[in-house]
């Protein structure tokens, strides 16, 4: 490992690696989680190597998705292609535009989700929130976009961009949410995911 920095090795042949405090500093590349390691006198460690874990998906579909008053939920949608996963951590159910991360460290991640949602005309103002949902978690969060529907509002759609930091464990999945505070069936469009990491 001395003579070969950064040496490349699996982990389960680094699980048998007899480290020492000699080693301090020594790095070797992990081939199985393909990630830097440095050995800290103790333990070998993830470094920080500014890899990039990028993923985008589209999806053209149309979907009417029914709200019960007050009542948050994931917000489904259908037909995702995947345009792109740089760095191979991240995996899209397709029916549903759920993604889940897994790299091998826990590390903060841009989440962007674009949306076009049909403007309802209901007889009394309502308020339509959507947010980002992190493992299924349905509590309405502080990075959220509100649109209030009032009596007088034209049926249109409107165009809307949802932005959050979150920090993300292997595993871990993000998903559009929303909550309404009327009944009724709002649609969506032109649904997409960006999700970026350093």
């Amino acid at each position: 490992i001395r003579d070969w920095q950064s040496y490349q090795i699996s982990s389960a042949d680094l699980a048998n690696v007899r480290a020492d405090a000699s080693m301090i500093g020594f790095q070797v590349y992990d081939t199985t989680l393909k990630l830097q390691k440095i050995w800290n006198g103790s333990t070998w460690v993830i470094m920080n190597t500014g890899t990039s874990s990028v993923s985008s998906a589209w999806s053209a579909d149309i979907v009417s998705v029914p709200f019960t008053a007050n009542t948050p939920k994931i917000i489904d949608v259908t037909g995702f292609t995947q345009s792109l996963n740089f760095g191979s951590e991240w995996t899209i159910n397709t029916a549903t535009g759920r993604h889940t991360y897994n790299g091998g460290v826990t590390r903060p991640f841009r989440v962007t989700i674009n949306y076009t949602n049909s403007k309802l005309a209901p007889l009394l103002i309502q308020e339509f929130v959507t947010f980002v949902s992190k493992n299924g978690n349905i509590v309405i969060n502080g990075k959220r976009v509100s649109e209030s529907f009032a009596a007088t509002t034209i049926l249109d759609r409107n165009d809307h961009c949802l932005s959050a930091c979150i920090s993300m464990a292997p595993g871990d999945y993000i998903q559009l949410a929303g909550q309404y505070t009327g009944t009724a069936s709002i649609s969506f469009r032109d649904v997409s995911y960006d999700i970026s990491g350093e």
